[in-house]
């Protein structure tokens, strides 16, 4: 769902993207996992629990959120 808000687009739209373009291109993923760790931490920082829902297919994926998990302790 982020992904798509991040590119304007309604939660249930379809797309046509493939791998590695579109939605799923490179820079579209950095993007959104930036985006999910901001969102994450704004949550922490209220005082609340978070689940990130996402593939975290690859080690650079995981690491974003676990950064702002460890910066924030």
């Amino acid at each position: 769902m982020e992904r798509k808000r991040l590119s304007g687009l309604h939660p249930l739209a379809r797309t046509d993207s493939k791998i590695d373009e579109g939605l799923y291109s490179a820079e579209t993923t950095r993007r959104c996992y930036s985006r999910l760790a901001e969102l994450a931490e704004s949550v922490l920082r209220a005082g609340f629990t978070v689940v990130v829902d996402a593939t975290f297919l690859e080690r650079n994926q995981r690491n974003v959120l676990s950064q702002t998990a460890d910066r924030l302790r």
